[in-house]
């Protein structure tokens, strides 16, 4: 099971991606560097998410700042997010449905 503080250090990631943001605004790469690190964090706690559903996220908390994280960008940088290597890969940690 993944540990209790799984959340607060995606919430740092989250804080961490809001500064940037807002400091570098329009700076792709800087954006995809925290995803980045986020899916290490999460590859390291729960394996390889395309392993099997296992290895997906099912702390609420945690979903919710992974779909926080993923919806931040999406407002400040619309459709180019998909030009970013590591915005389907932290994706790919939460279930069919909570993608949708």
């Amino acid at each position: 099971a993944p540990p209790a503080d799984l959340a607060p250090l995606l919430g740092l990631q989250y804080e961490f991606l809001n500064f940037t943001l807002t400091l570098y605004e329009g700076h792709l790469d800087y954006v995809d560097g925290i995803l980045e690190s986020t899916v290490q964090l999460l590859t390291k706690v729960l394996g390889d998410p395309d392993v099997g559903s296992a290895n997906q996220l099912n702390d609420p908390s945690a979903v919710d700042t992974v779909v926080t994280l993923l919806s931040t960008p999406l407002k400040s940088l619309g459709w180019q997010i998909l030009d970013m290597q590591h915005y389907v890969q932290l994706m790919s940690f939460l279930n069919i449905g909570t993608r949708k």
